[in-house]
């Protein structure tokens, strides 16, 4: 009798076990001296990045991150290093997969910046990637127009990542245990979106950038799913807006009902 009382808790404690060992972890970190101590995320939504940090791209041009940005419009950072031989390829390459079936264009709608981690990354590393990449991306809307592969020296690269809430650490000589997200900025740099893994769906991302761009990009269409729709934070994607959409029901009810009145006015009145 006391093995099948114990039983059910153990199948349990053994599910728990397995959905957090697969989970990405998140952090509310309260002393950032721990930083070094962690690999996940603490969400900063509402924090702002420095824009004015100096930056180097595959072109071997170094100016401050707002200068390879195009203005008034929202940013994709994507923190990976570049000589990473596993999850960063994934987190690329699952990106741009979504980003061929958004119909917004980087470096004209969004920003879009990979910026390495690692401060000894070299140039070349990082013109390699974007070779790698354009190569990949022949043939789609994304083939020809511009995105950043950056790297940095350690004091403004360790400033953006910790303003990211992004937490990483040295794993073995070369590589870095991290994880897998992409940070949406509105024009100012505010932090409005996280997204986390290696696949994202196109229309969170398109309505991330439409809701960052605080009206700059997206179509009416869009404006009104937002109306309709809020990212959660917790979930990392976006959900019905219970309230928005009663309040619409109800003036779409108010309007028909006005226009069914004036109908029978019109018809019936003496």
């Amino acid at each position: 009798m006391k093995a099948i009382l114990k039983f059910p808790p153990l199948i349990i404690g053994a599910l728990l076990g397995l959905l957090l060992s697969r989970a990405i972890p998140v952090f509310a970190i309260t002393d950032p001296g721990a930083m070094t101590e962690l690999v996940g995320i603490t969400p900063n939504i509402g924090s702002n990045v420095d824009l004015d940090a100096q930056f180097t791209d595959s072109t071997g041009e170094k100016k401050s991150l707002k200068d390879f940005f195009v203005s008034e419009k929202p940013s994709i950072i994507v923190p990976v290093y570049f000589h990473c031989p596993r999850l960063c390829g994934l987190v690329m390459a699952g990106l741009f997969d979504t980003l061929k079936q958004v119909t917004l264009y980087p470096g004209t709608d969004y920003n879009l910046a990979f910026v390495s981690f690692d401060p000894t990354e070299k140039l070349e590393r990082a013109v390699q990637r974007k070779e790698a990449q354009q190569e990949k991306l022949k043939g789609s809307h994304i083939a020809l127009t511009q995105f950043n592969f950056l790297i940095g020296e350690a004091e403004p690269v360790k400033t953006l990542m910790m303003s990211l809430g992004f937490h990483y650490k040295e794993d073995g000589e070369t590589d870095f245990a991290h994880t897998a997200a992409i940070m949406i900025l509105s024009p100012q740099g505010e932090i409005t979106h996280y997204f986390t893994g290696i696949e994202f769906n196109p229309q969170d991302l398109r309505l991330a950038l439409v809701e960052a761009s605080k009206g700059e990009v997206g179509t009416f269409v869009d404006h009104v799913l937002l109306y309709c729709f809020r990212f959660d934070p917790t979930k990392g994607k976006y959900t019905w807006a219970a309230l928005n959409i009663m309040k619409a029901g109800g003036i779409i009810t108010l309007i028909a009902l006005g226009s069914l009145f004036r109908v029978l006015w019109t018809r019936y009145r003496i």
